[in-house]
């Protein structure tokens, strides 16, 4: 018998709201974390770190996702 992946994917294990905010509108715009990491100029595995809870980004970083994501610092849609 084979055993299934049980490893779930797509879970924010960080309990800081704004990355689970970064999290939430990733998975709206249907973004992976790499990419994501890619259009806002960081290091690939950037997001999937914050996204763990294994830190957090500086306010320069978090921008830099949530602009490449269409939004501003306050999580407003842009309309560019």
């Amino acid at each position: 018998m084979t055993q299934k992946n049980t490893k779930k994917r797509g879970i924010c294990k960080s309990n800081h709201p704004l990355i689970r905010k970064l999290h939430e509108l990733r998975k709206k715009k249907n973004v992976s974390q790499e990419r994501l990491a890619k259009h806002a100029g960081l290091n690939r595995n950037a997001v999937l770190i914050w996204e763990h809870g294994n830190g957090t980004p500086n306010l320069m970083n978090f921008e830099a996702c949530v602009n490449a994501l269409g939004y501003d610092l306050l999580l407003r849609e842009r309309n560019d």
